[in-house]
């Protein structure tokens, strides 16, 4: 029963990361899926985590999951629920026409991994793509960008990569590597953030 919940718990997590931060499926140009689709200048999520910025929106967030699902958990807990959701092994990437690059610190600093990708077509709202080179970045399903019309919510989008095909990377519903379009302002992430908070099955996901 506990592993059902389990499983459950983060199927819905996955779904959920999908859809809730601005509607990732959306494509923005409604025209050939190419990898300039996802074209800009990307940090990952996962670097700001621990801004005081955020800090309001973890304690609000512990205090909105004990009020609706009376579930108990602190700030920094909820802190590291979503730590390695979002988790990259890099800081920060750039697209341009079809090379996607990943570096090592943020802002494009730092060490570069070049990498080509050939679209491979779409399977349940993931855009594959396929790499020029073997390893950890051989293979890459991404749900197309949204930018918030009303400009509160921050611009990402979530992906997956890895070495073993397309179909380990989507059978993995609890991972969702997420950058934000570099420009991101801490209070767009915290706007995205607490409709996240709100989303969450926290009933199956904390005991």
């Amino acid at each position: 029963m506990k592993r059902k919940r389990f499983l459950t718990a983060i199927f819905s997590t996955g779904l959920i990361f999908a859809t809730a931060l601005t509607g990732c499926v959306s494509n923005r140009s409604g025209g050939k899926t190419e990898l300039a689709q996802w074209a800009g200048t990307w940090n990952a999520m996962t670097n700001v985590l621990d801004d005081p910025g955020l800090n309001k929106t973890f304690v609000e967030g512990a205090a909105y999951i004990q009020y609706v699902h009376s579930k108990t958990i602190t700030a920094d807990g909820l802190k590291q629920v979503f730590a390695p959701m979002l988790r990259t092994d890099f800081k920060s990437c750039k697209i341009e026409g079809d090379t996607f690059t990943v570096y090592t610190e943020t802002d494009l600093q730092g060490t570069a991994t070049h990498i080509t990708y050939t679209y491979k077509g779409e399977s349940e709202g993931w855009h594959r793509f396929e790499g020029n080179q073997s390893g950890r970045y051989k293979y890459l399903a991404a749900y197309l960008p949204e930018r918030d019309s009303t400009g509160n919510t921050a611009e990402h989008f979530h992906f997956r990569y890895g070495a073993d095909g397309f179909d380990a990377l989507e059978a993995n519903p609890s991972w969702m590597a997420t950058v934000m379009l570099k420009g991101t302002t801490i209070a767009q992430l915290a706007a995205s953030l607490k409709e996240v908070i709100r989303e969450l099955p926290w009933d199956l996901m904390l005991p």
